[in-house]
């Protein structure tokens, strides 16, 4: 009976994670390849393949337990809110003061992982956090914060892509503004409020 050898630990797994975290954190990421990295977090670029498969799996593996941690964020802030239009503010608020807690994340989430694995919800933390939008998006149009025949996907769409390009725009800034107050003002933008 073969063994096979290409087993990755929890150890070697997480080391490889710091590892492309660390290489987005120094703007490394894009001048070294794939075995460069390997080799950095003492992993085969075999047992990459055959784990992951492709490298923008890799990559979404390597984030999923902080896109977990943002949900867990954001469902403890809107735990304390108290209306619809608090706990949607909650979760707006979380998802901007996250990334700028964490722009190597953000980095890797937004101008790496490609779009269609997001909305082919290839990952469940973000499947979670997308199902936590929906559910509060229905219930303002149940309490007509939201017109009814809006369409919930297409408001989840245009919600998501407008955030992800404003991320974007200031990660390629270098992050130089407060990306906490560019939340609370998308959120106004979005709901034209005046909070």
């Amino acid at each position: 009976m073969d063994i096979d050898k290409r087993k990755i630990s929890a150890n070697a797994l997480e080391k490889l994670r710091q590892t492309i975290i660390n290489q987005f954190a120094e703007g490394q990421f894009h001048t070294t390849g794939i075995r460069a990295i390997c080799q950095q977090a003492g992993v085969s670029p075999q047992t990459i393949y055959k784990y992951y498969g492709t490298k923008e799996k890799l990559l979404l593996a390597c984030i999923e337990q902080d896109l977990a941690q943002l949900t867990i964020n954001a469902k403890q802030k809107m735990a304390e809110a108290n209306s619809t239009q608090q706990k949607l503010l909650a979760l707006n608020n979380a998802q901007f003061e996250f990334y700028a807690q964490h722009p190597a994340i953000a980095r890797l989430a937004f101008m790496n992982v490609p779009a269609a694995f997001w909305i082919q919800q290839n990952s469940s933390a973000q499947k979670e956090f997308q199902e936590l939008l929906v559910e509060q998006f229905t219930l303002a149009q149940q309490e007509q914060l939201l017109n009814k025949e809006l369409n919930l996907t297409l408001i989840q769409d245009i919600t998501s892509g407008a955030v992800a390009r404003v991320i974007i725009r200031w990660l390629l800034n270098d992050c130089q503004e407060d990306l906490t107050q560019i939340g609370r003002e998308f959120f106004n933008v979005m709901w034209m409020t005046t909070q």
